[in-house]
């Protein structure tokens, strides 16, 4: 293939020294390490917050006021009746599990037991803030440089975590492990797609994307090995300080420094990552100057998303596709410890149902597009959530016949969205130009953590109706995948550089 130097891209130089050579293997290796150890800190609080099973242990009375009394257990003791006691202090607790919890360890029991959903709610908050302030850092610094630094701090607050004193330490160290979560696991994935070639770059976006579902069953493993929350979590943040010393080989995106005129050290890059795979760049490549570094240098601020119609389209459908993926998502996770009485088996099948929807999106991606398979996965999640929900509503009036119908359709839902946010990351970083790349997977991260703060209210809301949150976690993603019919197909596409070209070169 012989490139014409005025026509200059980086995907035809990829293609030339090797699209998924053995650099890139390394590196989504090394990468995919990292993301378990960051999905089980995250997932964590599975273990961490659970309330444990307790019984209400009563002092024994005199036999002249009455015969004695056995401690009552849960199954015999009202939970209203039982945290009466408790705040009355006539309650001696007794905890039977063999893993540990914060819940048990500073007795956040009954009125005390918001303060686990409120850290995770920081949790989130932290996420929302990391994805609106360290996108735009890595647009503006470089990816491999926030990437390290929010990994330093994210394993250095999960080690503090581990020594946390009080509740209020430990929630604010879950606010700084989201915050920095964000801007990792932001920079990691960009990184990957902007050093993967065009051929490989969907199926391996998804294949990363899976591994997060494989850290649920991983941290069931090691909570049933490791059963203190103290002691995990320090093991945890050593893993994640020992991986971080091969922090070497992870490069900086070509594309960002050609972006930002360092013209040399992208072709450096290009250079390594062609002695690894054992190829070589064409001598008659040169990299350009000029226009995409102009544009680069003022284009700085989250309003570039929404600065032309064609821009603003697909920044407003993806946020909307971000937020509905991630409320039905977590909102159908929150019914998991339904699946099981046991919670090692309940955490393993939160992931292992996703497994499926991750090798399907494999399958469909590069035959049906970007845009149809996203759009089919998002309305199938809200067909199966709402006939799910509607089935829930009709069981309360039938016998109990209906349970298997209902499970079966919920977890059809979950195994539609899984497909569909696996899609979501491949598609968003091919919709948004190198200039803003990290911007627009920001705001979308932004808007799926806002779905993730609402899907604990939209769960309540059974409080109202039986079947009510299926119906509307089932609408969102109907609607929003009514709205991707608006996006352009990218599939075998060179990814845009700038704003600039995005505007003259795309009407959508």
């Amino acid at each position: 293939m012989h490139l014409n130097v005025k026509e200059y891209d980086v995907d035809d130089v990829l293609v030339e020294v090797g699209q998924w050579g053995r650099y890139q293997q390394k590196l989504f290796i090394y990468f995919n390490i990292q993301h378990l150890i960051l999905g089980v800190v995250v997932m964590s609080i599975i273990f961490i917050g659970v309330e444990p099973s307790w019984k209400c242990g009563v002092e024994p009375v005199t036999v002249q006021d009455s015969p004695r009394r056995e401690s009552r257990s849960l199954l015999d003791t009202k939970d209203d009746d039982r945290c009466v006691m408790y705040e009355e202090q006539s309650c001696v607790v007794e905890v039977d599990q063999p893993y540990t919890s914060i819940v048990a360890e500073w007795d956040l029991y009954c009125s005390q037991f918001y303060k686990v959903a409120l850290s995770q709610s920081l949790f989130f908050f932290g996420m929302l803030l990391g994805a609106w302030f360290l996108g735009p850092l890595a647009d503006k610094m470089g990816r491999r440089k926030v990437y390290f630094y929010t990994s330093l701090l994210f394993f250095s607050a999960t080690f503090l975590t581990a020594l946390s004193l009080n509740y209020i330490q430990f929630a604010l160290c879950r606010f700084l492990i989201g915050f920095c979560n964000a801007g990792c696991l932001s920079c990691i994935f960009v990184i990957l797609m902007e050093v993967i070639g065009p051929g490989y770059r969907a199926v391996m976006g998804i294949i990363y994307s899976g591994f997060f579902a494989l850290c649920f069953p991983l941290l069931s493993i090691m909570v049933y090995i490791i059963p203190s929350w103290r002691i995990l979590t320090g093991v945890l943040s050593v893993a994640g300080f020992l991986h971080l010393t091969a922090f070497h080989y992870v490069p900086e995106s070509p594309r960002w420094l050609l972006l930002k005129g360092h013209v040399e050290e992208a072709l450096q890059v290009l250079q390594t990552l062609a002695v690894y795979n054992g190829t070589k760049v064409p001598p008659e490549v040169k990299l350009k100057k000029g226009e995409v570094t102009k544009q680069s240098t003022t284009s700085s601020s989250i309003l570039d998303l929404f600065s032309f119609s064609t821009i603003r389209t697909r920044t407003i459908v993806t946020m909307a596709c971000w937020f509905s993926v991630s409320i039905t998502y977590y909102g159908l996770s929150l019914g998991a410890d339904s699946l099981s009485d046991n919670l090692y088996v309940s955490c393993a099948l939160m992931g292992l149902v996703e497994i499926p929807g991750q090798l399907v999106c494999c399958l469909i991606v590069d035959r049906y597009g970007r845009k149809m398979s996203l759009v089919l996965t998002l309305l199938l999640t809200g067909i199966a959530c709402i006939c799910s929900g509607v089935v829930q509503w009709i069981s309360q009036y039938v016998a109990n016949t209906l349970v298997g119908t209902t499970m079966m359709l919920s977890l059809t839902g979950k195994f539609a969205v899984s497909t569909a946010f696996a899609l979501l990351y491949v598609y968003t970083s091919e919709l948004f130009p190198t200039e803003v790349r990290n911007k627009g997977l920001g705001v979308s991260s932004v808007a799926a953590r806002v779905g993730g703060i609402l899907a604990p209210f939209v769960a309540s809301l059974n409080n109202w109706s039986l079947g009510l949150p299926l119906i509307v976690m089932g609408l969102v993603p109907l609607i929003s995948g009514l709205m991707s019919l608006l996006l352009p197909e990218t599939k075998g596409k060179s990814l845009p550089d700038t704003l600039h070209e995005l505007r003259h070169t795309s009407r959508v």
